[in-house]
């Protein structure tokens, strides 16, 4: 679990992403009939890991330092970021 602060209206959208990511890689493991590979499972959360937590602490950052908000050049550049990824 990660905090998120309120300022930026990003709390509920990062639960989103967590919950997408999660159903994802659960999925992967059922359809492959994993449920008793322990290594597969640890595997899946390690990628879950390696996938959210860097960006969880860009967001985390934004969030508390308002920094997107300092320049139009960054707010552009955090809107790239958070808004127009894949």
């Amino acid at each position: 679990a990660h905090g998120m602060p309120p300022f930026m209206a990003q709390g509920a959208n990062q639960g989103f992403e967590d919950a997408i990511a999660i159903v994802t890689l659960i999925a992967n493991i059922a359809n492959q009939n994993n449920w008793d590979n322990k290594q597969a499972i640890a595997q899946a959360f390690a990628k879950y890991e390696n996938l959210r937590r860097p960006f969880m602490k860009y967001i985390q950052q934004a969030t508390l330092t308002m920094f997107p908000q300092s320049s139009d050049q960054e707010w552009q550049a955090y809107s790239q970021k958070v808004y127009t990824r894949n």
